[in-house]
């Protein structure tokens, strides 16, 4: 008979929605009576590993990350939300069992994680046996071709990401795989325990309120972050804030008066001339000086936190389309406005009529 048809399989359903997902892990959970077993895995650790990565899954066995601590801040880079990561509690199968719903009696085994999981109880100290198993599973598993989808993205291709970010966010996807590679990603679970307890599960996913203080300063308000950005950068920005519907670049000198005046009060320089020089440039038509901030401006949201993300807060658009800010102006909160930009309100009109926005 087939070991594999023999043992206990609890099959058990989650949803990921709001959750950090731990889809395609295969976790090896042992016990203390199992040495040969574990021996061998330690022994061709990264070969059982490329096996199962050859059909797309994450194996991991789990004395092998529970005594481990690692830097976990690229994690915040795709779930800013989460708060920063302080690891005091020892993760633990009870965590992970918790985490998942399962309610099964198997604690020793073949734990495959998708959104239909699969605990397969094994508690053999043989070797032979838990290659079957392995041989047993994989085959089980079924490698359709891989479709490649058209993209989706419909934005500016001239509103590019600058060469430092995109070198800080590759580096942040290596970290961030490494950390799903060896295990480290499940420390979070224990933080995730912990926040679920305080906060609505239905807000995970929300957006954060975006927040301009009394200095202009922006910040994602939930996700606790400051985007940093060069005061004319800054102005653009808050031009396009004013206006949901979006601009039409070729129609951008219209808001020159505006955005001169908000280059005033963002800056407060005073050598007006040259502030006068820098709108007439990014107005005219045969220059591609707008561009260069539309890209500053979404380097410096994407450089924080993941493109998926970002895309609500940055200015973009379809070529020869409007340029705008796609984010529910319910998120958008002013602090204590300067006098400079209530008057700008009184002479264009205000963005924000009808909603309570002010703290």
């Amino acid at each position: 008979m087939n070991l594999y048809n023999s043992l206990k399989i609890d099959r058990f359903k989650i949803d990921f929605f709001q959750l950090v997902s731990l889809s395609e892990y295969v976790i090896f959970i042992e016990n203390n009576n199992q040495p040969e077993v574990v021996n061998y895995i330690v022994s061709n650790y990264s070969t059982i590993q490329n096996t199962f990565k050859n059909k797309g899954k994450r194996f991991i066995l789990w004395s092998e990350i529970v005594g481990q601590s690692s830097n976990l801040e690229s994690i915040k880079y795709f779930y800013p939300r989460l708060p920063k990561y302080n690891i005091s509690e020892k993760l633990n199968f009870k965590i992970i069992k918790k985490y998942l719903g399962y309610n099964g009696d198997i604690t020793t085994g073949l734990l495959a994680i998708d959104n239909t999981c699969e605990f397969i109880r094994f508690e053999y100290n043989s070797v032979p046996d838990f290659k079957q198993l392995v041989s047993s599973f994989l085959a089980n598993i079924y490698i359709g071709e891989v479709l490649h989808s058209p993209s989706i993205y419909d934005g500016d291709t001239n509103i590019k990401l600058d060469n430092e970010s995109k070198e800080a966010i590759d580096i942040i996807f290596t970290q961030f795989n490494i950390l799903k590679d060896n295990g480290s990603f499940l420390h979070v679970l224990p933080i995730i325990e912990s926040y679920l307890k305080t906060q609505n599960t239905e807000q995970l996913d929300k957006l954060s309120a975006l927040k301009i203080d009394e200095k202009f300063n922006i910040f994602l308000s939930d996700y606790n972050l400051e985007i940093k950005l060069s005061h004319l950068s800054k102005s653009i920005y808050l031009l396009f804030l004013n206006y949901p519907k979006g601009i039409l670049l070729t129609e951008l000198n219209r808001y020159k008066k505006e955005l001169l005046e908000l280059y005033k009060s963002v800056s407060n320089r005073l050598d007006f001339d040259k502030m006068k020089e820098s709108i007439d440039d990014l107005t005219d038509t045969n220059s591609n000086a707008i561009y260069v901030h539309l890209s500053r401006i979404k380097s410096a949201f994407t450089k924080v936190i993941h493109e998926s993300i970002a895309q609500h807060y940055f200015i973009d658009g379809g070529k020869n389309m409007p340029k705008k800010i796609d984010l529910d102006r319910t998120l958008l909160v002013r602090c204590n406005m300067k006098d400079e930009w209530s008057k700008l309100i009184d002479k264009y009109g205000d963005p924000f009529s009808g909603l309570d926005l002010n703290v």
